[in-house]
């Protein structure tokens, strides 16, 4: 038997406020009135309410701040550019190096050779497990 899933509170709330108001807008449950019940459960409700502006004002937040970024991305690129080509500072400058730029007289080639070795080849060659013999 598959195992009955509430919804959260908050939809429950509404539910609950709709049945009641609709089928039984004068009776009392547990004591309590629709107006009352309306008074003790609203507070969850507008805490959802603000979650959710608050949700949508953060995601706008993040989006603003993806194009701020992107923005100050090609202004720092474009700074770099200029510092290093500038005939008063350069690819060797301090500044250059403090900006966060590896100097060019620093940097490494990247080129890498393979030693010639004279390695031998392995004792036994892999063997292939469709041929081997029984």
């Amino acid at each position: 038997m598959k195992k009955r899933r509430y919804p959260a509170p908050p939809e429950r709330i509404k539910l609950f406020r709709t049945a009641w108001e609709e089928l039984a807008p004068e009776a009392s449950f547990s004591g309590m009135t629709l107006q009352k019940f309306v008074e003790d459960t609203q507070p969850l409700l507008d805490n959802e309410a603000e979650i959710k502006r608050l949700e949508a004002l953060t995601e706008a937040a993040l989006r603003k701040k993806d194009e701020l970024e992107t923005k100050a991305r090609r202004i720092l690129r474009n700074v770099g550019r200029a510092v290093s080509s500038d005939a008063g500072h350069g690819e060797d400058s301090p500044l250059y190096s403090a900006m966060g730029f590896v100097p060019f007289s620093e940097r490494k080639s990247g080129l890498t050779r393979r030693s010639k070795s004279t390695e031998s080849p392995p004792a036994d060659p892999p063997v292939d497990p469709g041929n081997e013999a029984a």
